[in-house]
């Protein structure tokens, strides 16, 4: 499963996660303590996969970024290139 995928589940079962505890047959005290330490919990999980999948996409923006400067200088030299021959 890839990341965006992971990221998808994880929230997922966090919020079917705290929507049980909301029907829980438990006091309203320890309910709140539940949902308060499961939501630190979940914000922790997700700060641990947010910043794998921002790394993720910033490389690929770098990786795509570089592709697209070498296609540019590449372009550039055929138009010179073209531009020389028609000249003269």
């Amino acid at each position: 499963m890839n990341r965006i995928g992971s990221m998808s589940f994880l929230c997922g079962m966090a919020a079917g996660a705290c929507i049980g505890l909301l029907y829980a047959p438990r006091s309203g005290v320890r309910t709140r303590r539940r949902l308060v330490r499961n939501a630190k919990q979940a914000q922790r999980m997700f700060e641990k996969y947010s910043d794998g999948i921002r790394d993720e996409l910033s490389g690929r923006f770098d990786r795509g970024r570089e592709k697209l400067e070498r296609s540019a200088d590449k372009w550039s030299r055929v138009l010179e290139t073209g531009r020389r021959v028609f000249q003269g």
